[in-house]
């Protein structure tokens, strides 16, 4: 049975949501214990809604239970381990990531939504992408511009195919930009953990007038909110969501070294070699499908505004 919560009063501000079945549903979130994964779950379960985490061990969904969330623990992944839980959601949100075996997920999740959905109860899945699908791209792109496989990234290009290409239940495909905020998640390790020359130069790797599309944590979560109340609109979608304007990669780690006590003023660039040469690209996107059709657009003031806020906050978290 599907828990559906009472209806919301005219000055309930909820109500200018304008509530749909999908927004009365319980949600599956896979990958609950990342960085964008947990984001989406506690953002949704803010809104209203009554929220499955899935996680690969019983530790990490202790800690899930403190937010409203309910733990599913699915050691190894596959679908039988996770089937009842499907069973009892309208949205399953996929936020989890094996790069060994990029389908391996997705295809338990839509296993088990054909296993468990009615002619009464069209499910709906959303499969977490990324704005590196675009590959190298100097000017604004749009989900509409034809994808320039970046190698490293290229598998999800076959990802995306494989799950638009379904018609038995409704699919959405969003393609973040690049995260920040909050405890400050993998990029944070760039910008507030600064590579010095001997002399105390900046180390600065790749080109430096690279730009990418940054996106607070926060403001992503909201977009997977947005689609599951608009879902009737978003299906069969792709939203790329981030900012339109972002700094350059000099002006981006200049700023996180001075954040983390940098008191130079000269960097040294370096060769791009290995991650830094897979992400020695410009991905700059512009959210317009998400304004138009979700309503979405970021609340706060790009990266570097409150540049100081997300140091401290990636420091907590380190010593937490």
């Amino acid at each position: 049975a599907v828990d559906v919560p009472p209806p919301t009063s005219s000055s309930d501000p909820r109500a200018s949501r304008t509530p749909t079945p999908a927004s009365m549903s319980s949600i599956l979130v896979t990958g609950v214990s990342g960085y964008i994964g947990f984001a989406v779950a506690k953002a949704l379960r803010r809104a209203g809604y009554r929220v499955y985490g899935m996680v690969r061990t019983v530790e990490k969904g202790r800690s899930l239970a403190e937010d409203e969330i309910i733990p599913v623990v699915a050691m190894g992944g596959s679908a039988d381990e996770f089937k009842d839980v499907v069973a009892e959601c309208e949205v399953i949100i996929d936020c989890a990531i094996d790069f060994t075996s990029p389908m391996s997920i997705p295809d338990a999740c839509m296993a088990n939504i054909r296993a468990t959905q009615s002619v009464l109860d069209r499910k709906l899945y959303i499969y977490t992408s990324g704005v590196l699908v675009h590959g190298d791209n100097k000017r604004e792109v749009t989900e509409s511009t034809p994808l320039v496989p970046h190698e490293p990234a290229a598998w999800r290009i076959d990802v995306e195919k494989k799950i638009m290409a379904v018609k038995d239940f409704d699919t959405v495909i969003i393609r973040p930009g690049f995260v920040y905020g909050g405890t400050g998640g993998f990029f944070s390790q760039i910008l507030f953990k600064p590579s010095l020359t001997e002399d105390g130069k900046l180390k600065v790797a790749g080109k430096l007038d690279k730009r990418w599309s940054w996106v607070h944590v926060d403001d992503l979560a909201e977009a997977y909110v947005r689609t599951v109340e608009r879902r009737t609109t978003a299906a069969g979608m792709v939203f790329d969501i981030g900012e339109r304007h972002g700094p350059t990669y000099e002006e981006l780690l200049v700023e996180g070294a001075k954040a983390a006590g940098w008191e130079g003023d000269e960097i040294e660039n370096t060769p791009a070699e290995g991650f830094d040469a897979f992400m020695d690209i410009s991905a700059v996107i512009n959210p317009l499908r998400a304004r138009n059709l979700l309503g979405w657009a970021p609340r706060h003031n790009g990266i570097l505004a409150d540049l100081d806020l997300y140091y401290r906050a990636y420091k907590a978290a380190q010593s937490s």
